[in-house]
């Protein structure tokens, strides 16, 4: 994308003057993207990402996305992994007065008086919401030891998988045993 005078600083720009009605493309090049995410997530590599771009009147309707290659730490094991994810998102937008307020929460507001959209919030949330809530290396991640922290993955630990419990519960354990819940 082109610079616009006076957007210094604003990586993933759509030129909403440079929009015909109808249908357009935008491609936000791997090192723009980049540019954007750097402060949001660590070690990760991306494509390009295309968007296509219908005008309608005063709405913008904009679909698309691209892939993200991001590593991550187990949340079992601690091991780094590589996770590769698609990031598909749809955005409305319409333009007019701020003071209106639009019946739909899910369209977004532009200004009139607005030459460009600063697409990277958008971009930036929608890969967070996308980064896994629990991260798993695998499905079958057997995690650590919880005793001596030996990867179980790798291999089996030695130490005594007896449970020891804390001399102060050591009474509750014992009623425990004795009950009989059904």
């Amino acid at each position: 994308m082109q610079l616009v005078e006076g957007c210094k600083g604003v990586v993933l720009k759509i030129i909403i003057d440079k929009l015909n009605e109808g249908d357009n493309e935008v491609y936000f090049e791997k090192s723009e993207v980049e540019l954007a995410l750097k402060n949001e997530c660590q070690d990760f590599s991306c494509s390009e990402f295309i968007y296509s771009i219908t005008k309608r009147g005063e709405y913008l309707y904009i679909k698309g996305g691209g892939h993200i290659d991001l590593k991550l730490n187990c949340d079992r094991c601690t091991e780094e992994f590589n996770d590769k994810f698609e990031v598909i998102h749809e955005v409305v937008f319409k333009k007019g007065s701020l003071s209106q307020k639009d019946e739909d929460d899910s369209v977004e507001l532009l200004s009139d008086t607005e030459r460009f959209l600063d697409f990277s919030p958008y971009l930036i949330e929608e890969v967070l919401l996308n980064i896994p809530y629990i991260k798993l290396c695998s499905d079958e991640c057997k995690g650590v030891c919880y005793i001596c922290g030996q990867n179980l993955n790798s291999g089996v630990c030695e130490c005594s998988k007896e449970q020891k419990i804390d001399p102060r519960w050591e009474k509750l354990a014992e009623i425990s045993k004795n009950m009989n819940f059904k």
